[in-house]
């Protein structure tokens, strides 16, 4: 049998009162098999996170996909400018994403994977797109669609993106309205939100990626870019949100 792996699922008090929730644990066998939220023709699209590509870049989870039985051709990561307005941060993700989309006729599933700033830029981005009935489930790795309670680090030292603005403070209200408002579409997406208490890089508080219309993991042993580089990345995320491949 294989080692459990405890995952402890958020159930929130509050729709709109992030921080008002109760846990409970659950132990899930990583190694028996899931019910596929995925068909085998299913595109993915890859979102990294706001920073050097270097340190971001998807590779490696992505070359877990294609060991896990996913198509090399349906995988794809996507960049953004992380610097300057959203409205350029999207035309950018949207373009490289309306190639794939393309490419890929008669509506063919889409599964988003958006790590860190990814997932924000992911939801603001995708939320109005022609296709986004196409996405059949949106996965937030380590993510901050509901803000920090201050900017990042750097951000006092060069200059960042409008995004900083619009995420800080944690649960602002700009940013409380604008989830309201797309809600109803991502819930849709069948939202499943992984993140640590050990994340180090999002701690302000560390379950910003939490969403109450979805599924809310906590992964009390990864770090911050354990979800796109551990060699277990896949098998937790799969497992968690039934993404098996089959």
């Amino acid at each position: 049998m294989a080692p459990l792996n405890l995952i402890k699922i958020p159930i929130y008090a509050d729709t709109f009162d992030m921080k008002s929730f109760s846990l409970f644990v659950v132990a899930l066998s990583l190694g028996s098999p899931f019910a596929s939220q995925a068909q085998a023709k299913s595109l993915v699209f890859f979102v990294p996170g706001g920073a050097s590509p270097v340190l971001t870049t998807m590779h490696r989870l992505m070359r877990q996909f294609e060991n896990a039985g996913w198509p090399a051709a349906n995988l794809s990561q996507h960049f953004y400018p992380y610097k300057g307005s959203l409205k350029r941060s999207c035309r950018v993700l949207r373009k490289s994403m309306d190639a794939e989309v393309e490419r890929h006729p008669g509506g063919t599933p889409i599964v988003v994977v958006a790590h860190s700033l990814g997932q924000f830029i992911a939801m603001y981005c995708l939320a109005e797109a022609p296709w986004q009935n196409q996405i059949q489930r949106f996965i937030g790795l380590a993510g901050v669609a509901n803000g920090q309670d201050s900017k990042p680090f750097g951000c006092g030292v060069k200059k960042c993106g409008e995004w900083v603005q619009f995420l800080t403070p944690y649960r602002n209200p700009n940013l409380v309205a604008w989830l309201q408002k797309v809600g109803p579409v991502i819930q849709t997406w069948a939202p499943c939100s992984l993140y640590s208490p050990i994340d180090r890089f999002v701690d302000s508080p560390f379950d910003s990626g939490a969403l109450p219309y979805g599924d809310n993991y906590t992964i009390s042993d990864f770090s911050h870019l354990d979800f796109i580089t551990r060699e277990d990345a896949y098998s937790t995320m799969a497992g968690a949100c039934g993404l098996d491949f089959q």
